[in-house]
């Protein structure tokens, strides 16, 4: 009983996965030790970077703006900004 639960979870996943096709798209955003993400809409994107800056990335258009903060952060082993929600 297990095994056949088990076979079938397993086609589950594996149709499931198949079925997406994944680009690669070479960018001219920068960034250095990227840290955490979020979607702020369909388009934009923010980025922290280990160091503490926050970047605001337009997914179409490609541009790349600073975000000004005061937000205390810790550049030290596992430090940094971590996730942004």
């Amino acid at each position: 009983m297990f095994i056949t639960i088990f076979i079938i979870l397993i086609n589950f996943f594996w149709i499931n996965l198949s079925a997406n096709e994944f680009n690669l798209e070479k960018t001219s955003i920068s960034l250095n030790y990227p840290w955490g993400m979020t979607w702020l809409d369909t388009e934009h994107l923010l980025i922290t970077q280990k160091s503490g800056e926050i970047f605001l990335v337009n997914t179409k258009s490609y541009e790349q703006t600073s975000v000004t903060h005061n937000i205390p952060f810790v550049q030290h082993g596992q430090g940094g900004l971590l996730d942004i929600i």
